[in-house]
């Protein structure tokens, strides 16, 4: 595929926190639910922001390059895939339709790091041998 990015673009998420009344005590200070949403985010307790209800965080989230969010992606993909009459081989946690012997994945010349079971991605694949090549 020529179209793929060579990074995710960045993302601001939001993460909500406790609601205001459990955040700030009576006279206005922080409650212990709200320290401790702080210090889960990594964050200092003047930096979380308010709604109408909650306290939340923004966080930014730089993009992951291509081949490791690509690796998460396919090992969903290849574990996911199911069929009417599955099989387990050596791993009792994977099953398909018919054997899985290896894994292909490239992103351009450079291997995909997928890893499935104890299967790891890599540059070669095979035919089938009775292939025979016909002219």
């Amino acid at each position: 595929m020529a179209e793929v990015a060579a990074r995710e673009t960045d993302q601001i998420r939001t993460v909500k926190g406790p609601k205001i009344t459990a955040a700030y005590a009576a006279d206005g200070t922080p409650t212990r639910a709200l320290e401790g949403f702080a210090r889960s985010q990594g964050v200092a307790v003047a930096a979380v922001l308010k709604d109408d209800s909650n306290v939340y965080v923004r966080k930014e989230e730089a993009g992951g390059a291509a081949p490791e969010v690509l690796a998460d992606v396919l090992g969903k993909v290849v574990t996911g895939l199911r069929a009417t009459k599955n099989m387990r081989w050596n791993d009792p946690q994977l099953s398909f339709s018919r054997p899985i012997r290896w894994l292909l994945a490239l992103w351009g010349t450079d291997v995909v790091p997928v890893a499935v079971s104890t299967l790891a991605a890599g540059r070669t694949t095979r035919v089938l041998r009775d292939a025979r090549v016909r002219s």
